[in-house]
């Protein structure tokens, strides 16, 4: 069972690898961040309730007040990252957004009194060194709207994080298909609201009484066929199968191995567009080779992040998730 665990924990890295050439393949195309997003997440969010079914709980999940802000967090921070990658290749943007690491564990001292052990606390320092250094080699990331998106997609996956700690539904979910479940309720509730809310948007702005928003997309990007079929990518299989390989692993071989396996997923970011970019599969320009030293300083601060001096942590998902645990904000 915990060999499985470990795989299933490999096995995440290169799917994140792929989502972040998802969003490269968005971008190519001209793809609207919000529509697709949207999308994505409505599609996702159906899929994992197809598979874990409603439960009788479901509209006690729903309507829990946690659910709107976990749900909009979630889906706001990856609206950010992708606009990161506007800027930027999408292995560099993953190697950024480990900055989310040192927000999350910060806004978890602050809000919740977490304690920042020794060996944290040097693994936030070399994560840190990390990043200013890959950042003054890479002058695409001296520009103020990357760095604001990139701060943006971090303080929304922070919260997400902590939001999802305290949703009393996500902390009573005593397995893999329970966790499922809520996570597809609060993405699928929140995506129709937001679905419907910005379609609304787009249709005052189609007929003139709202000014154009670079934020809302147009009515035509909504059923655009490059949107719905990255969307449906998207939500039907990277981010149900994330979510089970994810909570799966986590059961099996605790968080904090978890997520230093995760720690890897730059580096896969980086093979796979390497490869992308060599085949014409995205047009996104190579990173090439010459990042990968940084990537390997900021793993050191990760793993060290992730070391709690062997202790044992727990196998299961029914304890509080520590916050250095999450997928997708700690893992890019």
């Amino acid at each position: 069972m915990t060999a499985s665990g470990w795989w299933e924990a490999f096995a995440f890295v290169w799917v994140i690898g792929f989502l972040n050439l998802t969003y490269a393949a968005g971008i190519a195309l001209g793809v609207h961040p919000a529509a697709f997003l949207l999308e994505a997440f409505l599609f996702g969010g159906i899929s994992l309730v197809l598979i874990a079914k409603p439960g009788e709980n479901a509209h006690r999940i729903i309507f829990a007040p946690q659910t709107w802000a976990y749900g909009a967090a979630t889906i706001l921070s990856e609206i950010f990252y992708y606009l990161m990658i506007v800027f930027v290749p999408p292995a560099d943007a993953s190697v950024f957004m480990r900055v989310t690491i040192l927000v999350t564990i910060l806004l978890a001292w602050l809000v919740v009194g977490r304690r920042i052990t020794g060996l944290r606390a040097l693994g936030m320092v070399i994560t840190l060194i990390g990043l200013l250094i890959t950042g003054y080699f890479f002058p695409a990331t001296h520009s103020a709207p990357f760095v604001a998106v990139t701060l943006a997609a971090a303080a929304f996956m922070s919260m997400r994080n902590l939001l999802a700690e305290f949703h009393p539904w996500n902390r009573r979910a005593r397995t893999v298909i329970e966790k499922m479940r809520v996570t597809g309720l609060v993405v699928l509730a929140t995506s129709i609201v937001g679905l419907a809310a910005t379609v609304l948007l787009s249709m005052l702005m189609g007929t003139g009484l709202l000014p154009p928003l670079r934020a809302v997309p147009p009515a035509q990007q909504f059923i655009a066929l490059p949107t719905i079929a990255l969307a449906l990518t998207m939500g039907c299989v990277i981010i149900t199968t994330m979510q089970y390989l994810m909570f799966s692993s986590v059961v099996k071989i605790t968080s904090e191995n978890f997520f230093a396996v995760s720690s890897l997923s730059p580096l896969a970011t980086l093979i796979l567009q390497e490869a992308a970019v060599r085949f014409g599969l995205v047009g996104t320009a190579a990173a090439g080779w010459n990042i990968l030293p940084f990537m390997l300083l900021i793993l050191v601060g990760n793993l060290l992040i992730a070391w709690r001096g062997g202790a044992a942590v727990g196998d299961n998902l029914l304890a509080p998730v520590p916050v250095t645990q999450t997928r997708e904000g700690m893992r890019r």
